[in-house]
């Protein structure tokens, strides 16, 4: 199925996928949406996400997560999008797995540029990679990486915007240590 060329400004949600699989979403824009502009959960597999803007939503704005009633988003590829003045995040994965975050931009968000969340229900964000993204003031941290248990196997590499270690001021990523993190 092809997602292409709509607008979905002021919603509640913008464009969402529920166990859905290899579906292509786009050049949609999405602005002003209650939770951000595509949401891509379940067990939605093998779908393309690209070259969307997502920009000023009123929490995140473009999230990979779980649902407790049809499972973990597994292999979608994240690419060329713009995702910025969010209220939380650009980018949001949540309990998703070997997914390819690559080629965005995400800036001026509220608190993450791309935030693997700390996951819930003893699920993980493992195997994910998270490449050439260009991030940049981001209120609190470009990239962030919650729970070191539960956020394992995940690449990091050539992000555009360095690193830096935690401290009290805005940083670049912040990464709790998470067992068998590649950063390049």
């Amino acid at each position: 199925n092809l997602i292409s060329n709509n607008n979905a400004d002021y919603n509640f949600l913008g464009i969402s996928l529920d166990a859905s699989s290899n579906n292509v979403i786009e050049k949609n824009v999405g602005r002003f949406n209650g939770f951000g502009v595509i949401h891509v959960g379940g067990s939605s597999k093998n779908n393309i996400i690209r070259n969307n803007i997502a920009n000023e939503n009123d929490d995140d704005g473009i999230v990979l997560s779980y649902r407790s009633t049809s499972g973990v988003p597994t292999n979608n590829i994240v690419e060329n999008n713009e995702a910025n003045a969010n209220f939380d995040a650009g980018i949001e994965l949540v309990n998703a797995d070997f997914n390819t975050i690559q080629n965005n931009v995400a800036s001026n968000n509220g608190i993450w540029g791309i935030w693997l969340k700390d996951p819930s229900n003893d699920l993980k964000n493992e195997g994910n990679i998270i490449k050439f993204n260009t991030l940049y003031s981001n209120a609190v941290i470009d990239i962030q990486l919650d729970s070191p248990s539960l956020n394992a196997g995940n690449i990091l590499e050539g992000n555009k915007n360095g690193f830096t270690t935690l401290s009290s001021t805005p940083q670049t990523i912040a990464l709790w240590i998470a067992p068998i993190t590649v950063i390049s």
